[in-house]
């Protein structure tokens, strides 16, 4: 035989009013519920605004801590995590690690670039007038900025070529991505 349960006993069980319950009900509020009743009361407490996005969650819609809540936050980080590859797939965005690879890789060919001008130049601009020094200096940096460009293109590329999937190959295999930086 179910037992019955009055207002007076849900109010003292919640620790709030007989009347305020009343008052829910007619909101339409479902007293019974308890967890209707406790998403109520967390939705009247006073939260710090920066509280809110982790808190809100909790009450609205009453469905925190169900297996749809659950459902649903698995759902959008899947999503996420697909669009994050779909932007490297496109393009968009490359791995954090061939980022660096690539950075490493332009700064030592930058440094043995003016290595290469610091051993070089001395000898070969002995003697000459201003003119001519500017005109070898000029050949020397454009030399310098090409054999870079070239460089930055084939690494970009290379990192291109790994981050397209073969015919074969899940789009879901290919890791975590970040946002492209400038060559």
């Amino acid at each position: 035989m179910p037992v019955s349960v009055s207002l007076l006993d849900l109010a003292e069980i919640h620790k709030i009013s007989d009347s305020k319950l009343a008052k829910w009900r007619k909101e339409g509020v479902d007293v019974f519920d308890t967890r209707s009743v406790v998403t109520r009361i967390w939705g009247l407490r006073r939260k710090p605004p920066e509280w809110i996005p982790t808190f809100g969650k909790l009450t609205d819609g009453g469905e925190s801590g169900t297996h749809e809540a659950a459902k649903k936050l698995k759902t959008e980080a899947e999503v996420k995590r697909l669009n994050l590859i779909n932007e490297r797939l496109a393009g968009d965005s490359y791995a954090k690690a061939d980022c660096d690879e690539i950075m490493a890789a332009w700064m030592a060919a930058l440094s043995l670039g003016f290595t290469e001008m610091q051993a070089m130049l001395p000898p070969q601009l002995e003697g000459l007038t201003a003119a001519k020094i500017e005109v070898e200096l000029s050949d020397a940096l454009h030399n310098l900025r090409e054999n870079l460009s070239n460089l930055s293109s084939d690494l970009w590329e290379r990192v291109y070529q790994s981050a397209t999937p073969d015919e074969n190959q899940s789009p879901a295999t290919n890791g975590k991505s970040h946002t492209k930086t400038n060559k």
